[in-house]
């Protein structure tokens, strides 16, 4: 007769996580939390417990999330929508704080400017760039040079220099 060997058997499960429409993100500042896209909404899990701390999202949004982004303000996220539409939020009061309009294609990437996180940038597959002020709520700038779909930024350094990466 063979050896038995304990078989693993999982404890606790997540469930359905995630979709796949953008990356988790895993904020630094709060590492015991993972911030997924959920479909249209945003969940919000804990780490050590396996539950769903919230799940965030507008009643009148219906285009999935395609990209994230921590703002360097604790507990507040952006999520770049299918519909072109950028929406912030606040995760410890679990509400939207603004709404940026401008894309007419998926935002599939987004980047806060370092430090105080008061410009965001967005790309889309409409191969414009947009730099946003975060306090103002508006469109600073609106940059094109791409011929395809706007893959990464990444702010450098003091955040005056913006490097993007595109599919063309």
């Amino acid at each position: 007769m063979g050896k038995s060997y304990l078989r693993y058997a999982p404890q606790a499960t997540f469930g359905v996580v995630a979709s796949s429409g953008a990356a988790a993100l895993f904020d630094t500042k709060e590492p015991s939390r993972a911030i997924v896209p959920a479909l249209e909404r945003i969940a919000v899990w804990g780490i050590r417990n396996g539950m769903q701390a919230c799940s965030l999202g507008a009643s009148d949004e219906h285009s999935q999330v395609t990209a994230l982004a921590a703002s360097p303000t604790p507990g507040q996220y952006a999520a770049g929508h299918e519909s072109g539409t950028v929406r912030v939020w606040d995760t410890k009061s679990e509400t939207e704080v603004l709404t940026l309009s401008g894309h007419k294609k998926a935002v599939i990437s987004l980047q806060y400017s370092p430090g105080d996180g008061n410009l965001l940038a967005s790309g889309s597959r409409d191969t414009v760039i947009i730099i946003w002020d975060v306090v103002a709520q508006t469109g600073l700038f609106r940059l094109r040079g791409h011929s395809d779909a706007i893959t990464s930024l990444v702010f450098l350094r003091n955040g005056a220099s913006l490097l993007s990466s595109s599919l063309d």
